[in-house]
C-alpha cells in the first residue's frame, strides 16, 4: 500500500514512541521484588508461594523469574484473519511490540479485507489509553476509536491475553495479581489494574504446566452491540505449539543465546449465543526479539 499508507505508518510510529517511553520509565523504576529478588519475585503484592499451584508450575516451566528484565518484546506473526465467520480466511502479517514491565502493547497488521481490497490496522494500549485504527488500502478510515473510555480496559484484557508470549509479565507485580478458581485446579484468574482501569480473565493450563487458553468478558471491539443489562460476548484465546524460541537482539539481528518458552501458534474467537466459538484470527510466531 506504500505511499498511501504514510499517515497510518506515522501514527503507529508515534504510538510506538509512547510505548518505548513508558517501558523505559518502568525499567528505570525499582524492581520492587520482580524478577531480580529470588526470595520474593513478585513486585510487592503476592509471594510466589501464595499463588495457585497451576500458576506456580507455569512460572517454573517457563523460567519467568530468571528471564532478563526485558523492556520490550517484539514478535513477527503470519496468519489469517476474517471479519465475519461467514467470510473466507484472508492472509495476514503482523508485528506486535509489548512490554512485560507495564500493561502496554502495539499490534499492527496488514491483511486483505476482500479481493483487491487491502487493509492496514493497529490495536494498542500505551500511556494508559487503549485504541485501534483500521484503514482500507492503508488510508481510508474503516474503524477507529481511542480512550479515555471502556476501550482502555478492553486493551488491558488484550495485554493479559498476550502475556504468554513474554512470560515474565505473568509474574505478580504492582499491576498483576492472581486468584484461584474454585473447583478448578488447572485454572487461575489473572487481574490487571492500571491507570484507573481493571480487567481480568481466566487462564487454563495443561498437565505439563503450559498455558492452553485464556477467556475474558472484558474484551470487546468498537461496534459490538450489547443490550442494556446484558453481558458482552466472551472472548477466548487458545495457545498451541510451545517452543523455546531464540531471542533475537533488535539492534544486531543476532541471537542472544537465550531462549524463551512461548506458544508459537494461537487463535482468538468470540463465543456465540449457542456456545460455539467463532474464530476470527489465527497466527504463528515467526521471530521473537527482546531488548
Amino acid at each position: 500500500m506504500g505511499f498511501l499508507s504514510w499517515e497510518f505508518d506515522r501514527s503507529v510510529a508515534r504510538i510506538l514512541d509512547q510505548l518505548r517511553e513508558e517501558a523505559s520509565a518502568a525499567a528505570s523504576a525499582p524492581a520492587a521484588g520482580g524478577h531480580g529478588d529470588a526470595a520474593n519475585r513478585c513486585g510487592g503484592r503476592q509471594r510466589l508461594a501464595t499463588l495457585p499451584a497451576c500458576v506456580r508450575r507455569y512460572l517454573d516451566c517457563t523460567g519467568a523469574a530468571k528471564l532478563p528484565r526485558y523492556k520490550l518484546v517484539t514478535v513477527r506473526q503470519e496468519g489469517e484473519f476474517r471479519f465475519d465467520p461467514a467470510r473466507p480466511w484472508q492472509p495476514m502479517s503482523a508485528t506486535q511490540t509489548a512490554s512485560p514491565l507495564v500493561p502496554a502493547l502495539v499490534w499492527s497488521a496488514s491483511c486483505r479485507f476482500k479481493p483487491l481490497v487491502g487493509m492496514l490496522g493497529a490495536d494498542w494500549r500505551a500511556a494508559g489509553r487503549g485504541g485501534l485504527d483500521w484503514r482500507l488500502w492503508g488510508w481510508l478510515p474503516a474503524v477507529a476509536e481511542s480512550g479515555p473510555g471502556p476501550l482502555d480496559a478492553a486493551m488491558l484484557a488484550r495485554w493479559l491475553a498476550e502475556t504468554p508470549g513474554f512470560p515474565a509479565a505473568m509474574l505478580p507485580s504492582r499491576w498483576l495479581t492472581w486468584e484461584a478458581v474454585p473447583g478448578a485446579s488447572n485454572e487461575a484468574r489473572a487481574v490487571v489494574a492500571h491507570a484507573g482501569w481493571t480487567a481480568s480473565g481466566i487462564f487454563s493450563f495443561d498437565g505439563d504446566g503450559l498455558v492452553t487458553s485464556f477467556r475474558s468478558d472484558d474484551y470487546f471491539r468498537p461496534g459490538d452491540q450489547v443490550e442494556a443489562g446484558q453481558p458482552r460476548r466472551r472472548w477466548v484465546v487458545r495457545y498451541r505449539e510451545h517452543r523455546h524460541l531464540p531471542v533475537v537482539n533488535p539492534g544486531s539481528g543476532t541471537t542472544s543465546g537465550r531462549r524463551m518458552l512461548v506458544p508459537t501458534e494461537a487463535d482468538a474467537s468470540w463465543v456465540a449465543a449457542g456456545g460455539g466459538e467463532e474464530a476470527y484470527v489465527r497466527f504463528r510466531i515467526q521471530e521473537l526479539k527482546a531488548e
